[in-house]
């Protein structure tokens, strides 16, 4: 008896860096790798840093427990901790409370399930900060602020 054997096929990631001009780092720019004394990746600093040029006050790196928006649950795909969620950024403008999750290249868009997780954790976040009178998640993808002017132009269209 012979073992059958599925064909196996490469997915191939997508491209989205197709714009030869774009570069991930500006030459002027000189990142630290923190942000608030915290680890943080060069487009959480950037953005951090956008926000800083504006003036608006942030909190970064806002654990949430899911059980503050009722008995709901999220998956183990959009939890950090046991319970928790995280939120990237936690800005606080005019008046309002601004929750912002930056969506890096390598834990986003890849796969139906990593949208889906990212989804649910975007429905957690906005229940939870629905109850506090906060606006709903501004999700940024990599591909807008991949550079310092990139990320001041998106940082003055959320804030000014």
């Amino acid at each position: 008896m012979k073992i059958y054997r599925y064909k196996s096929r490469a997915i191939q990631a997508p491209n989205y860096n197709q714009s030869k001009s774009v570069q991930r780092i500006g030459i002027e720019e000189v990142l630290t790798g923190l942000v608030q004394g915290q680890s943080a990746s060069d487009l959480e600093e950037r953005w951090a840093r956008s926000m800083d040029r504006l003036g608006v006050q942030y909190d970064f790196r806002v654990r949430l427990s899911p059980l503050v928006a009722g008995t709901r649950r999220i998956g183990v795909a959009a939890q950090n901790a046991p319970g928790e969620i995280e939120i990237d950024f936690l800005a606080y403008h005019n008046g309002d409370t601004v929750p912002v999750q930056i969506d890096g290249e390598i834990a986003h868009f890849m796969t139906p399930a990593q949208a889906e997780a990212d989804k649910e954790k975007t429905e957690a976040i906005n229940a939870t900060m629905e109850q506090v009178g906060a606006k709903e998640l501004t999700r940024i993808p990599f591909t807008e602020i991949l550079t310092k002017e990139m990320a001041d132009r998106k940082a003055e269209l959320l804030f000014i």
